[in-house]
């Protein structure tokens, strides 16, 4: 299979990015909400630091200030709880606006071309680019936002209080790192590629199950239902094949990468 190009990548990005100019708004609310809640959850474990710090003993314990840290721990937990679920929901508005601006696009684009265009290609495959794969895009932005976004944040400073608190420590997890990286980027490259062989099977099988059903009539003139039965299996079997792998490397990446962290 021909590998899609650097340059078509950078291409699709610049596309999908293009439809948040439309929701500026609501893309910066989530860039907010997301340092915010990041930045909380950074901040329970340096205060927990801090609460067993005014435990240096089973009789010298600063109840004063156990109890301070305990409520402003239990304050953070809350806010971090409340611009999480911020996050999550306004990703969905963006997501859900996205897929719907690029349907209207669709749709918008379909009505000027030729009636060659449609008698050149499935019909089932075009339904499945507008319906699936516009869902697909909004699924993939909405984890953009929700995991992306907190990720960089939490990572950005999870680095800031380590070089605070160990600096040579922060070295060598940064030296050994890129091993989750690299391993991601591996895992990664072939899932996408599951993926995409998976989309492209649905979007033949779609085609194929629309002209067999609405035409049987046809079928059953040329006497074409066992050949037109093992078509269907055929591709049915390749998109099994194709979706579990791809469910098999991208479920890979959360593990791989705790296991590495946790070596670290």
């Amino acid at each position: 299979m021909k590998k899609p190009s650097l340059k078509k990548s950078k291409s699709f990005y610049k596309r999908i990015f293009s439809y948040f100019s439309n929701h500026k708004v609501l893309f910066v609310m989530s860039v907010i909400t997301a340092a915010a809640a990041s930045g909380l959850q950074l901040l329970l474990p340096y205060l927990m630091g801090i609460i067993i710090d005014y435990i240096p003993g089973a009789s010298r314990v600063n109840f004063t200030g156990v109890t301070k840290y305990c409520l402003i721990m239990a304050a953070a937990i809350v806010l971090a709880g409340v611009f999480q679920w911020f996050v999550s929901f306004i990703g969905n508005k963006i997501a859900f606006a996205v897929c719907s601006d690029i349907r209207k696009e669709c749709m918008e684009r379909i009505n000027t071309y030729p009636v060659r265009f449609f008698d050149s290609i499935s019909h089932g495959d075009t339904v499945s680019r507008i319906s699936s794969d516009a869902e697909n895009i909004s699924d993939g932005i909405l984890q953009l936002i929700r995991q992306l976004f907190i990720g960089v944040f939490t990572l950005v400073g999870s680095f800031v209080l380590m070089m605070r608190l160990n600096w040579i420590i922060t070295l060598v997890v940064v030296a050994l790192t890129p091993l989750a990286f690299l391993l991601s980027s591996f895992i990664v490259r072939n899932s996408n590629k599951m993926f995409k062989l998976q989309q492209q099977t649905v979007g033949r099988l779609n085609g194929f199950a629309k002209e067999f059903i609405e035409g049987q009539k046809t079928v059953k003139a040329y006497s074409m239902e066992k050949s037109g039965i093992e078509s269907f299996e055929q591709e049915n079997s390749k998109l099994y094949e194709y979706g579990r792998k791809a469910q098999f490397y991208s479920s890979l990446v959360n593990h791989c990468t705790r296991f590495i962290n946790s070596s670290i």
